[in-house]
């Protein structure tokens, strides 16, 4: 028998498991609820109609979940005997984007939007419920279910570590959607794969005139123009080329007319980056650069 004929046969087979058939189960339930989480999307720490969502599901499965700062939702599941305290998270917050794609669970809020997967994530951390009060019977030890709240503006994790929800933990575990990725596969890979996240956000005073007499202004616009080109050297003077780094700008918001020079301008921007070093690094050159 080929290497070929031997992974299909071991596909088909798993196919048929138990674990499998039992997991697969979980699909209509977990879609009616992203299509729930899809179609009512909030904001970080207004997660409010989404949190009241997950705990009337928990509570369903007979759990006590809780709330970490206004919108976070923990649960725990306990074995009863003694073992590890594993913690599973799923973020739940959605982003400002309008949604103009024509799906029977569109977004029912105006400029929101679950653009980056998290009511999906959702979902499936409510599956895995399901499937672990299941087979409760077959590990020791707990699990802790974590509903995390405004992960797209770096607001919830710390409300969850700063409780000390974290603090016993064994190991935590999450999962990311990958669009690029086919349908049926999961991506596992060694070492580092979601970089850290720093938001930049530069205020640039100038002074207002009108744009015919520039003697007597200071010209934010121009500045902002100058700050964004420099910025974007930033990482290919300072990173090394096999270390990987980003520095982009995503907004800039400035004047009130056509014909007045802008008193001010406002820079929004983002670093990624995979080590501390340079995290500090880029921290320090878009101080410095401003």
């Amino acid at each position: 028998m080929n290497n070929l004929s031997s992974k299909e046969d071991s596909a088909k087979s798993e196919n048929n498991s138990p674990s499998f058939i039992e997991a697969k189960s979980l699909l209509e339930y977990m879609w009616e609820q992203r299509c729930y989480f899809h179609s009512h999307p909030e904001l970080g720490l207004k997660e409010f109609e989404t949190c009241n969502r997950i705990e009337q599901e928990l509570k369903a499965l007979g759990l006590s979940p809780y709330r970490v700062g206004q919108t976070n939702v923990i649960a725990e599941i306990d074995s009863g005997r003694p073992g590890k305290t594993l913690f599973l998270r799923a973020d739940i917050d959605a982003l400002p984007v309008q949604e103009e794609n024509n799906v029977p669970y569109k977004s029912q809020n105006p400029g929101i939007m679950h653009a980056c997967g998290h009511d999906g994530h959702a979902a499936y951390l409510l599956g895995t419920a399901r499937l672990l009060l299941n087979h409760k019977a077959d590990f020791s030890g707990k699990v802790i279910l974590c509903f995390q709240a405004a992960e797209e503006i770096g607001k919830g994790a710390r409300q969850i570590i700063e409780a000390g929800v974290l603090d016993k933990v064994d190991r935590t575990f999450g999962i990311h959607f990958q669009a690029g990725m086919e349908v049926g596969k999961i991506g596992v890979k060694t070492g580092a794969d979601m970089a850290s996240c720093d938001r930049i956000k530069i205020k640039i005073h100038g002074k207002a005139a009108h744009i015919t007499r520039p003697q007597d202004g200071v010209d934010s616009v121009f500045i902002a123009s100058l700050t964004v080109a420099k910025l974007h050297t930033v990482v290919s003077r300072v990173i090394s080329p096999v270390e990987g780094a980003i520095l982009g700008i995503g907004s800039i918001h400035s004047g009130t007319t056509y014909n007045i020079i802008a008193g001010e301008a406002e820079i929004e921007g983002t670093i990624r980056t995979f080590s501390a070093e340079s995290r500090k690094k880029l921290a320090e050159k878009v101080e410095k650069i401003a």
